[in-house]
């Protein structure tokens, strides 16, 4: 007699079968010399969105702390884990707003003494749940920059910031 039930078994295997052949997930390390013009190819656009804010409230009020974000547009991707070997993952902000699995992406963390650190992407997957508009990420940078404008000089009026934002973007 067997430990486990037959059917039970297949049942597992289908599902495995499914869950692995739906997850793409691609990859941006260049390893192989020979690989570098499928690297250039494969890689999407995308660019960290990196900036400096402190803390507001808590134990470390008024300490300084990098926020960065992934973008590969039209997607944002918040940070969601550091690890301590300098991985960081990120997840999708719209995927997670619907609700949906959950879909990463993977960067190598670079610490610099004197500025923000810089990431390289290594793993990013191609699997959405979300179709967020073409300007998701245009948006989110536009917002980005009137609210650092507003920062630097809060007496400047805001309809003369958003034009001159406008005209630079």
């Amino acid at each position: 007699m067997l430990p486990y039930r037959p059917d039970t078994l297949y049942i597992w295997l289908i599902f495995f079968a499914i869950i692995f052949s739906a997850i793409n997930i691609a990859n941006c390390d260049n390893e192989n010399e020979e690989d570098s013009e499928d690297f250039e190819n494969d890689c999407p656009d995308h660019y960290f969105w990196v900036k400096n804010d402190e803390f507001k409230s808590g134990k470390r009020k008024g300490e300084s702390r990098w926020l960065v974000s992934l973008v590969i547009p039209p997607f944002i991707f918040k940070r969601k884990k550091e690890r301590k070997n300098g991985y960081t993952h990120f997840s999708c902000n719209s995927c997670a707003q619907i609700g949906g699995k959950g879909t990463y992406a993977t960067a190598q963390k670079s610490e610099n003494s004197d500025g923000p650190p810089s990431y390289e992407l290594k793993s990013w997957s191609e699997q959405h749940d979300c179709s967020p508009s073409s300007t998701n990420h245009l948006v989110k940078q536009f917002l980005d920059y009137l609210y650092n404008e507003v920062k630097n000089d809060p007496t400047k009026a805001i309809p003369t910031i958003y034009e001159e934002i406008r005209r630079k973007m």
